[in-house]
């Protein structure tokens, strides 16, 4: 539709394909739809407000407020009445007008079924090792518009799979089969057409327990529904537990296992998973959470089986000892039925597990060479030690920083080279011979102090070295000192600094004034003594 001719007004039409287009509404005599006619969006330019309008036919008792744009009043008349028109929006203004093509097909019951009777739903996996499900299914009534779904739930932090299927004839069985491991959702093959309403995957896998479930509407009733819960690859075809190494990460102790048992076995039995180290001996049994059978998961951190949570995994059975990190390991699944156990294919784990410090050469764990590393477990080689760090020793997980002083300027270096001539670096670390320099003096260059004094007489000390560092005093005798400031000339600048008068006493002593300072990395430390006389002759 490209124009529509309103009065003297010609208006442009906006075509747009939406699902929205073709879409179905179910109610009964005397009932309201309480819908938007004209569900796109219908934001009016500012200032400018809004007309719902349509061009067809609504059922009778039906009609379209123009403010809101919802369907008002009541069906009067039972039967399916089909809206084959356009619907859309007009600005005051005058300037546009927003109409798309709709179809609409009304189903007015005279009243509601008082019920509606369920449906069958019966699941299979068949063994074909594809994880597929086939279901079959038979609806008694005939279904409401759109109300016939297929719920797909997987355990666990899955959001359900929903499928809108096509009306079926009463009592006529269809089958679906469902692929529970395809690679972005389950897969389902079927000659029917199939809408997914749902917004997210559920990813199931194979070895799950999904519940299927089927539900319809029948004449407004309340929703009828069965379900089945079923697993993929493994009923049927193999009637043993599974057991499957999820995970084992490089960097710890802990692996991830998932599987599936076929029951809970017999009375006073438990389904147990078994981790059997080859070296040591050691066995670690754990009764999984299960109930009647089912898929579990389990994270054991085999180097600290403090931090195996119990409520979420199962109970770890007594005497059990976990097995070292680093050696071979078996695991299994068993179940006890009719008496006669039941064992799942045995994993085995062939990675060695070396500690920090040691790499696997593919023989056996060595520890790291001088002048290398190795930061964490399970590392199959030794990484050198960068420049500015070396390592004298064999088996260190870690190198160590050239000393203040030292320098490394290769890689893989087994000591540090001293800096010459006496010479230092500002920092540990340090990658190169011209990063060593002579540190610099902190002395007053233009100051000498008074090595005698008259009884009450005093004499003036900066505190502020030439470098402009602050000096720690420590002052012995009988003299009294305070702070105060001087002027000192460094070179053709006078600056004011911090400084220590001190003053004598009234008898004839000796005090003695220690200034020091430690420097940093690029000035040499400071001391320096000052003996003072006090007489009744000093200067």
């Amino acid at each position: 539709m490209a124009a529509i001719l309103t009065g003297a007004l010609l208006v442009s039409v906006q075509d747009q394909a939406s699902a929205d287009e073709t879409r179905a509404i179910v109610s009964v005599v005397g009932q309201s739809p309480s819908q938007m006619l004209y569900t796109n969006n219908c934001d009016a330019p500012e200032g400018s407000g809004r007309t719902y309008i349509h061009y067809g036919e609504l059922p009778p008792g039906i009609t379209l407020n123009g403010t809101t744009g919802m369907l008002e009043g009541a069906f009067t008349t039972a039967g399916t009445f089909i809206f084959d028109g356009s619907a859309g929006c007009s600005w005051n203004n005058g300037a546009t007008v927003q109409v798309m093509q709709h179809y609409i097909t009304f189903v007015v019951y005279e009243t509601a079924a008082e019920s509606t009777p369920a449906p069958t739903l019966t699941a299979e996996a068949l063994g074909d090792r594809e994880c597929t499900v086939r279901l079959t299914a038979s609806i008694p009534a005939t279904q409401d518009i759109g109300s016939l779904l297929l719920t797909i739930s997987a355990p666990g932090e899955y959001e359900p799979e929903v499928f809108q299927l096509v009306e079926q004839p009463e009592n006529t069985t269809f089958d679906l089969d469902v692929k529970l491991d395809a690679d972005d959702s389950s897969f389902i093959d079927s000659d029917l057409p199939l809408l997914r309403t749902s917004n997210r995957y559920i990813q199931a896998d194979c070895n799950q327990r999904i519940t299927f479930t089927l539900s319809y509407r029948h004449q407004m009733s309340p929703v009828a529904s069965a379900s089945v819960v079923e697993t993929g690859r493994f009923v049927n075809q193999n009637p043993d537990p599974v057991v499957v190494v999820d995970s084992w990460p490089s960097d710890l102790c802990w692996i991830g296992l998932d599987g599936w048992f076929p029951q809970s076995g017999d009375s006073g039995t438990r389904p147990t998973i078994t981790i059997t180290g080859e070296d040591s001996g050691n066995i670690l049994t754990i009764y999984p959470i299960l109930s009647g059978g089912g898929a579990f998961e389990l994270d054991v951190p085999l180097d600290d089986m403090s931090q195996y949570f119990v409520s979420e995994s199962g109970e770890i059975a007594q005497g059990s000892l976990a097995p070292d990190c680093g050696e071979f390991l078996s695991i299994e699944a068993i179940v006890t039925v009719d008496g006669a156990n039941l064992v799942g294919d045995t994993q085995t784990l062939g990675m060695r597990w070396c500690d920090a410090g040691d790499f696997d050469n593919g023989d056996a764990c060595v520890p790291a060479p001088a002048g290398s590393y190795v930061p964490g477990m399970g590392m199959t080689q030794a990484t050198l030690c960068p420049k500015g760090t070396f390592q004298n020793l064999i088996g260190a997980s870690a190198c160590t920083d050239a000393p203040r002083g030292y320098y490394t300027d290769r890689v893989g270096s087994v000591e540090a080279t001293p800096c010459p001539g006496g010479k230092v670096t500002e920092h540990t670390g340090s990658t190169s011979p011209l990063l060593c320099y002579v540190l610099k003096n902190q002395a007053f260059t233009t100051f000498k102090p008074l090595s005698k004094l008259k009884y009450r007489a005093s004499t003036t000390v900066p505190l502020v070295t030439d470098s402009g560092f602050e000096l720690a005093r420590e002052l012995s005798g009988r003299c009294a000192t305070s702070i105060t400031t001087m002027k000192v000339k460094v070179g053709k600048i006078t600056r004011n600094v911090q400084a220590l008068k001190i003053t004598a006493g009234t008898e004839t002593t000796t005090c003695v004034l220690r200034l020091t300072n430690e420097g940093n990395a690029f000035y040499s430390p400071y001391t320096k003594v000052h003996t003072i006389k006090v007489t009744r002759t000093g200067k």
